[in-house]
């Protein structure tokens, strides 16, 4: 089983990558902490949110392959709605500010680490090729734990493919960066709202 998730987790881990850029780089790029070890912090913080979501996904497999439950991977409330909120927590995050002092936003959701962390539990939760397999294998398992800790191999094995972005905290051209990373922020949420609506009422999921 670990071998199985690993390998799983290793041969989806450039796909991974790939999707979870539109989300961390922007969010990595507008934080107002820099360098490297913060970076790493953030990205961190953001795989935490990511095995959250993983451990999640297993465990309910798992349970689902035992009570025969079939349409479990074929839910798309979840998944989609999922979709829904990581879209509206960027274009929130868009608007985000917290020069001053007190700052009624340090309050509420859209400080930088609840951020970065729920958006690493709602990146995870979409409709990929690589989600659907392990989902797949974690239903066959049967079992609780083991859909548990096969997602939780898979995790380790796509992690390494998210720690790159790490870099994205490098202090390069603040002015410029600010601006480019509010912009991608709102048009990756656009997207992602976009996909979740088209596939929770239209039943067509759209891929990057």
């Amino acid at each position: 089983m670990i071998i199985q998730a690993l390998s799983l987790g290793t041969s989806a881990g450039l796909y991974c990558m790939v999707t979870c850029a539109p989300t961390i780089a922007p969010l990595i790029l507008a934080s107002p902490q820099k360098g490297l070890q913060s970076g790493l912090r953030q990205v961190a913080t953001f795989l935490a949110g990511r095995l959250l979501a993983y451990g999640t996904l297993g465990t309910l497999a798992g349970l689902a392959g035992r009570i025969g439950h079939e349409s479990f991977a074929q839910s798309n409330a979840v998944f989609s709605g999922s979709q829904i909120a990581l879209g509206v927590l960027l274009i929130a995050q868009t608007f985000y500010s917290c020069t001053k002092k007190k700052c009624p936003g340090k309050n509420l959701l859209f400080g930088t680490k609840k951020t970065i962390f729920l958006a690493g539990f709602l990146n995870s939760l979409v409709l990929c090729p690589p989600i659907l397999l392990a989902v797949s294998v974690a239903m066959e398992k049967g079992s609780p734990l083991q859909g548990f800790l096969f997602f939780v191999f898979f995790f380790l094995a796509t992690s390494i493919y998210i720690l790159p972005f790490s870099f994205a905290a490098i202090r390069l051209n603040p002015f410029f960066l600010k601006y480019l990373a509010r912009m991608a922020c709102v048009c990756t949420g656009c997207f992602f709202i976009y996909r979740g609506v088209s596939f929770l009422f239209l039943k067509q999921y759209l891929v990057y």
